[in-house]
């Protein structure tokens, strides 16, 4: 719920507490932590070759963790500014490939 009275840094430090909390229950799981697609295209490409050939397509979509969301993302401008119509296609485009794929992987019967 939404309290009036929290500052700005107070939902930073909340969501970062959470994102702290959560980090611990995947190390401990040893899970994958990180948000680079193209990192975790490698990571699965030890065990299946087609997301190597995959992150080659994908990696752009690295930049819009940050860069697309903060304004500090990127020098002297701001991600309305920088990334227009076509860079939305294109993470779009991009997004629903690495989506097929694990969805078709996690389909397949474990060998």
């Amino acid at each position: 719920m939404s309290d009036p009275g929290r500052t700005e840094s107070d939902r930073w430090l909340s969501q970062a507490n959470e994102d702290l909390a959560t980090a611990h229950v995947l190390l401990d799981a040893g899970l994958v932590l990180g948000h680079s697609v193209a990192r975790l295209c490698s990571e699965c490409a030890v065990h299946d070759p087609a997301f190597a050939e995959l992150r080659g397509r994908v990696k752009n979509l690295d930049h819009f963790y940050i860069d697309a969301r903060y304004p500090n993302g990127l020098p002297e401008v701001t991600p309305a500014e920088f990334f227009d119509r076509r860079d939305a296609d294109e993470a779009l485009k991009a997004a629903t490939e690495v989506m097929e794929l694990v969805r078709a992987r996690l389909s397949q019967p474990s060998q």
